[in-house]
């Protein structure tokens, strides 16, 4: 409902008729919009965070563990393309609390794809490998926004291995403005 009308536009009532009850039931469950937005928030994030967990506790070795968090999310994105728009657009319509625990559970997300990155890396700076994981989390994001006619799984397939890409083989050198590819061949 949000995505289709916006955080504005959707009626709690709107919202009540597409999740089949009375909008004022819904009150029963949250005190109003925000409440609900913050709770998808928190029901995909801990989705999300359950499963970084697993994989992180399986001590696997820093390259694998990447390719495997880029796949969880490429999974979770992919089950909730309809979601991350209204999650990044709406975020704004939250309550100043609300909003400050949202992104310091986007940076601790960002935080679990820099800790393998840097050991596949060392010598990256903390603040390159960041910028680095949120443009490969931003890269796996972009399905959600595009139609692109590629099959489900080649746009799987194609979003996890750029993502990998451009956080293990992009040289940022001496001067992060001047970023290069690694691999000098054309492909």
């Amino acid at each position: 409902m949000f995505r289709e009308r916006g955080f504005h536009g959707a009626s709690i009532d709107d919202i009540g008729a597409a999740a089949g009850i009375s909008g004022p039931a819904l009150y029963y469950h949250f005190r109003d919009k925000q409440a609900l937005l913050a709770a998808a928030f928190a029901h995909l994030g801990d989705q999300m965070f359950d499963r970084m967990d697993q994989i992180v506790r399986t001590r696997l070795e820093p390259e694998e563990t990447l390719h495997r968090l880029i796949e969880c999310h490429v999974e979770v994105v992919h089950t909730h393309r309809d979601s991350f728009p209204v999650l990044f657009a709406e975020d704004t319509q939250l309550r100043p609390d609300n909003l400050d625990w949202v992104k310091r559970r986007r940076q601790s997300f960002v935080e679990y794809w820099v800790r393998p990155l840097l050991r596949i890396r060392p010598a990256l700076s903390p603040s390159v490998a960041r910028v680095l994981a949120t443009g490969g989390i931003w890269l796996v994001h972009s399905m959600a926004y595009t139609e692109t006619g590629a099959d489900d799984d080649e746009l799987k397939s194609v979003l996890a291995a750029a993502a990998y890409v451009a956080m293990v083989e992009t040289d940022v050198g001496e001067n992060p403005r001047l970023i290069r590819p690694v691999r000098e061949e054309m492909p």
